[in-house]
């Protein structure tokens, strides 16, 4: 019988689109893929590619510790039905919460922490919460991935996770197939600035758009000189 890996993220748009290769790599070395993730219209495609998938509901915002109370008991309940040989997380609440279910199961889990989201921004009594949660579940990872240096840094500076079952990703990569560059074309008469972030100010919005105000003020009073 092969073995089961079950993948947990907070949405299954994220695993079709960013963890897709991944899967479909482990599932050709011969692991049966199981996706646990709240339901989306990306959902239904899990099974184009025979991954066997659950629906579990999750606020991926929320902070009501009734409700992340529920979310544990939803991870245990259907991590004991379907008894996988690895768990694999990604995301805050399945880092966390999701760890915590494995480990009562005696489940093995690896978690990617492959950013801190807002919570890290702005010190506060949520962020105080949010730390002794991620320390009390990834000592009870088995392996904890980070995709870069300075998060790393910032969870074994603040003793949230254990050095030695810890390690760096450079990054999750990219499918050259899927994603390729086009032909540029040259415009001498016009330059465009791209900016390719979320739209939250947190994620550099806030200086893309002081960027151009600078800029836009600078070739103001350039035109002006002539």
């Amino acid at each position: 019988m092969n073995k089961k890996i079950l993948i947990s993220i907070n949405t299954s748009w994220n695993i079709i689109n960013f963890r897709l290769g991944l899967l479909q790599a482990l599932q050709k070395e011969g692991y049966k893929i199981i996706v646990l993730a709240p339901k989306d219209k990306y959902s239904e495609l899990f099974q184009n590619y025979n991954f066997e998938y659950y629906d579990i509901e999750m606020n991926n915002k929320g902070t009501n510790p009734i409700e992340d109370l529920k979310l544990i008991i939803s991870y245990y309940k259907i991590l004991k039905k379907i008894k996988p040989d690895l768990m694999l997380n990604y995301t805050i609440k399945p880092n966390v919460y999701g760890t915590i279910a494995a480990n009562l199961l005696k489940i093995p889990t690896i978690n990617n922490i492959a950013g801190l989201g807002t919570l890290f921004v702005n010190e506060n009594f949520i962020t105080k919460i949010a730390k002794y949660l991620y320390k009390y579940s990834q000592d009870k990872a088995s392996k904890v991935f980070f995709q870069n240096n300075e998060d790393f840094e910032l969870f074994s500076s603040l003793g949230l996770v254990d050095i030695k079952k810890s390690d760096i990703l450079p990054g999750s990569g990219v499918n050259t197939e899927k994603f390729k560059p086009i032909e540029k074309t040259k415009n001498l008469e016009k330059i465009v600035f791209l900016l390719i972030s979320r739209m939250l100010w947190d994620k550099g919005v806030g200086q893309y758009v002081e960027a151009a105000r600078i800029l836009t003020k600078n070739i103001q009073m350039l035109n002006f000189s002539f």
